[in-house]
């Protein structure tokens, strides 16, 4: 997807600007389903599971499902979205931040129950990420706890947990934040 182009059949074609994926992920219990490759999963930015509804949630999903599907309207055009693109690519991200996301990137990939570790680009994605929260919060900079908020959506599915962790990618990415020191 980084590459803004899609190859198929052999024949290459240009993906129009913006472009992006959602995608949605069976469980690995479920039948018929497979693990994506290590590099597949490392070009999604996040991962967030949303888990089941509540009662009434899934009441109000089963009322709209009587009805007809709602038509689709845009609420932003291509241009205001590439605009907000290069608005968050402008946080400013200081040395010091640069460096904890790093330390925090190495800490993952040394730490023992982690059999793939976090490659380069899930460090730039990590960056990405905060700047992205720093803008949500108003701000053209990125602090520690931008970093910090989106960590775990950006790095717990680009590593493999071995055994020992039993999948627990999620715990291995909060003890990186709690024992990786935070610049002041």
């Amino acid at each position: 997807m980084a590459e803004y182009q899609v190859t198929a059949d052999g024949v290459t074609r240009p993906l129009p600007q913006p472009f992006m994926v959602i995608a949605t992920q069976n469980s690995l219990d479920s039948s018929g389903t497979f693990p994506l490759p290590d590099t597949e999963l490392d070009r999604f930015l996040v991962r967030i599971s949303i888990g089941m509804p509540t009662p009434k949630d899934e009441l109000e999903i089963l009322r709209r499902a009587e009805h007809e599907q709602p038509v689709v309207e845009p609420v932003l055009t291509c241009a205001q979205v590439r605009a907000m693109q290069a608005f968050v690519r402008q946080a400013q991200v200081a040395v010091p931040v640069k460096e904890y996301l790093i330390r925090l990137a190495g800490f993952v990939r040394s730490h023992p129950q982690v059999r793939r570790g976090v490659s380069p680009r899930g460090t730039v994605a990590l960056q990405r990420a905060a700047q992205g929260w720093a803008a949500i919060g108003g701000r053209d900079f990125v602090t520690p706890d931008d970093v910090q908020a989106v960590a775990a959506s950006v790095i717990a599915h680009r590593i493999g947990a071995g055994d020992e962790a039993n999948g627990h990618t999620q715990a291995v990415v909060r003890e990186a934040l709690e024992s990786v020191p935070v610049p002041l």
